[in-house]
């Protein structure tokens, strides 16, 4: 998901580094008197640290001086993977899956969008709702700032929301990026293909 997004300045990388804030907040919620506190506190930390060094690169990607390139997001998206999976077990599986939400309802509708359409899965495009803000006009940190939202609305419902809510708090912020999705599909998307851009 990081390497799909990571196509306008600032907008994988702030929202990597905001994920990852929400990750560590929900693992140092982990009472360590616990039978299982596991590796919840140091990966908090680590968490935090990988955060502060994606902000730190924000200087330079921000302004579309420098990109993460496969090897970057690939990187973000295995912490990605393995804190999901600890988020999951201190917590819910719902928890860990409403930090990743505004990479994830993008990705998925595209693809799903795609494959409806007829239209290959496996090559390049220009279809995920970033590229169309961008392709109609709309600057990079704008774009950026829209997703900066929507993943620091879902890391601190993950952070905040109890362990019985979360599945609740998850399709809800499922169905409202969703019905985003879609009207922006539908209105901004349809537009686009009408003149041709």
């Amino acid at each position: 998901g990081v390497n799909f997004m990571d196509g306008s300045n600032g907008l994988a990388m702030g929202s990597s580094a905001i994920m990852l804030l929400g990750a560590a907040g929900v693992l140092w919620r982990v009472d360590p008197s616990q039978p299982f506190p596991g590796p919840a506190p140091d990966l908090a930390f680590l968490c935090v640290t990988a955060s502060l060094a994606i902000l730190g690169f924000l200087a330079w990607n921000l302004p579309g001086k420098l990109y993460a390139g496969d090897s970057g997001a690939f990187g973000i998206g295995a912490l990605f993977g393995g804190a999901g999976i600890i988020v999951g077990v201190v917590s819910t599986i719902w928890t860990a899956a409403i930090l990743f939400l505004p990479f994830l309802v993008d990705v998925v509708l595209t693809v799903l969008w795609r494959a409806k359409n007829g239209q290959s899965v496996m090559t390049a495009h220009r279809d995920h709702a970033y590229q169309l803000f961008l392709r109609s006009g709309w600057k990079h940190i704008p774009v950026a700032v829209l997703w900066w939202v929507f993943s620091w609305t879902c890391a601190l419902a993950a952070m905040n929301v109890p362990d019985g809510l979360a599945m609740f708090a998850f399709f809800g912020l499922t169905v409202f990026g969703s019905a985003l999705w879609f009207l922006q599909r539908l209105t901004l998307g349809r537009r686009l293909a009408a003149e041709g851009l």
